[in-house]
């Protein structure tokens, strides 16, 4: 997993909770040392009763100096290792490891795949790598004479043992979660009853683990951001038959409030009682809203110490920075499971779980600027302000042609197309520029109208430059630095008059054509982290923190 968390997306009946009992039950039984217990319904659908059952499981194994010290001053060791490896070798990965596939043997044990370490013979046999292989194989595993040719199962067990393969336990979340009390068999449940006992160790450790309290104090958090409310509290009573909310003032249990909220709280509550486990969810966003939805993946991902794999219908987790993505999909009555790691491959998932364009295809929150030039600083500015902000992830800044406003009336059906921006996003902020070259010079009728069309919608921002244009939030000697950097010939001869168009022609000196606005923005941006934000020139500081809100807001 390249995540904490993983989630595993598909249509019903694709097979995501079988991956999820697989994971269980395999992990489980290679980590005891025990049979793989198969059952019937492990048989696939065109198998004889007498067709040999066969499963296999590859397993990450992490190399680093604490089990090799020879891999700090022998780099060859590396190359080595991935001759012993074969195509299995992730040995430049970080940290660096490889893949031991594992079959089941004759009395259902997952030991070393066969096939694997015959792979690894050839491979070592040819183009005379025998040399190089057999010894590191004897100084890996500390082995004398016949180095890897047909003696590959040993040196692999031996490697086994030497990497010390920590496998973690592995629990799973049902998709039925529902806080009750304390039963003798809910022990080893995680899914709501099984719950209240642990929290309540959590919540009052005593004197010897006084440092799970702090695991309490962060479900605690969690909390407090899902009801935004910085007095918001989670406490389990004496009776440990329910949960205590504590909200605007006062105690309800958990049952009190929405099935979604329950819900996630019971989801946080048992990812936080649970410690470097590989953690398996049915469905967590039933009955959560999409904003809740992304609220426990981010919890997930960095307030827990644990792996998640997650089997979900949902779209909406789909775009979550905290998660990796595994499309999982029946094809000829058999599941295939895809990564997913591209925008067109993420949206493809996204039409077969039945979102629609209208529905996802769009940034969370949309800046429309006049141009290219704008775009530059609007980004900039807004990654100065917010450096959290991902473009692409939580905004996108689009340019609407914004001269073309200039030679529109009013009421041109053209304006009201774009007074329409809502229903494109209604989470948007449009920046015009004034054009005003005095003080008391108002705006045209046409900007008039689309300013008071757009504030009509309360989530919109509606940003009209301070002065002239969006160069003049520039400091004049950064603005003459820039055109210098792109024309070396040429000067900038403004001096600050936010009423003026500062390149414009006739105060560029040295040049007889126009300045190329974009590439004079694009080495603005370079220098902007050399102004302190108190410095910032005008309202900037102001709009800019206007933009922020509003993504903010778009982004729950």
């Amino acid at each position: 997993m390249t995540s904490p968390v993983h989630l595993l997306a598909g249509p019903n009946n694709s097979g995501k909770s079988n991956i999820l009992a697989v994971a269980q039950r395999a992990i489980g039984a290679l980590s005891a040392s025990q049979a793989l217990e198969l059952e019937d319904v492990d048989r696939p659908l065109r198998a004889s009763d007498d067709t040999e059952r066969q499963f296999s499981l590859a397993i990450r194994y992490e190399v680093s100096e604490k089990h090799f010290p020879d891999l700090a001053a022998d780099h060859a060791l590396i190359g080595h290792l991935e001759y012993l490896c074969g195509a299995s070798a992730d040995i430049r990965g970080n940290p660096p490891g490889f893949w031991l596939q594992f079959r089941l043997n004759e009395t259902n044990r997952l030991v070393p795949d066969r096939n694997q370490l015959d792979r690894l013979v050839e491979v070592a046999n040819r183009e005379n790598a025998l040399e190089v292989v057999g010894p590191a194989a004897e100084k890996i595993t500390g082995t004398r004479g016949g180095g890897i040719s047909g003696n590959s199962e040993t040196v692999f067990t031996q490697l086994h043992e030497r990497l010390q393969l920590e496998l973690p336990e592995v629990q799973t979340i049902g998709a039925f979660r529902k806080i009750g009390e304390a039963t003798a068999d809910a022990h080893g449940q995680f899914d709501g009853p099984g719950l209240i006992s642990r929290l309540a160790e959590l919540q009052n450790p005593g004197f010897v683990k006084p440092q799970l309290r702090k695991r309490f104090d962060r479900i605690t958090a969690f909390v407090k951001a899902l009801f935004e409310d910085d007095d918001a509290r989670l406490e389990v009573p004496n009776t440990r038959d329910t949960l205590l909310v504590r909200h605007q003032g006062r105690w309800l249990p958990i049952d009190n409030y929405g099935t979604g909220l329950h819900e996630v709280i019971i989801l946080a509550a048992a990812a936080t009682v649970l410690t470097r486990t590989l953690v398996c969810v049915e469905e967590p966003e039933i009955h959560l809203h999409p904003t809740l939805q992304r609220r426990l993946i981010a919890y997930l991902s960095e307030e827990t110490t644990n792996q998640y794999l997650i089997a979900t219908h949902s779209a909406h987790m789909l775009d979550s920075e905290n998660a990796s993505l595994s499309a999982v999909r029946l094809s000829d009555e058999n599941s295939v499971v895809d990564a997913a790691v591209e925008p067109a491959e993420v949206a493809l998932i996204s039409s077969e779980l039945g979102a629609r364009a209208s529905d996802l295809v769009q940034a969370n929150a949309v800046v429309w600027v006049e141009g290219p030039s704008d775009r530059l600083y609007i980004t900039g500015w807004l990654e100065a302000l917010a450096p959290d902000l991902v473009r692409g992830v939580h905004f996108e800044v689009m340019y609407y042609g914004g001269s073309l406003l200039r030679h529109l009336a009013a009421y041109d059906p053209a304006v009201n197309e774009f007074v329409s921006l809502p229903r494109i996003n209604r989470n948007f902020a449009v920046i015009i520029d004034s054009d005003r070259k005095s003080r008391y010079a108002r705006i045209n009728a046409t900007k008039a109208r689309v300013r008071d069309e757009i504030t009509k919608n309360a989530r919109s921002v509606v940003w009209l430059t301070n002065g002239y244009t969006i160069e003049d939030y520039v400091p004049p000697e950064m603005l003459a630095r820039a055109v210098s950097a792109v024309y070396p010939e040429a000067s900038c001869a403004w001096r600050g008059d936010k009423y003026q168009n500062p390149l414009e022609a006739r105060r560029i000196r040295g040049r007889t054509s126009a300045v190329d606005k974009t590439a004079v923005a694009r080495e603005v941006i370079e220098m902007w982290s050399e102004l302190d934000l108190r410095d910032w020139p005008h309202d900037l500081r102001q709009r800019v923190g206007e933009l922020v809100k509003m993504i903010r807001t778009a982004n729950g």
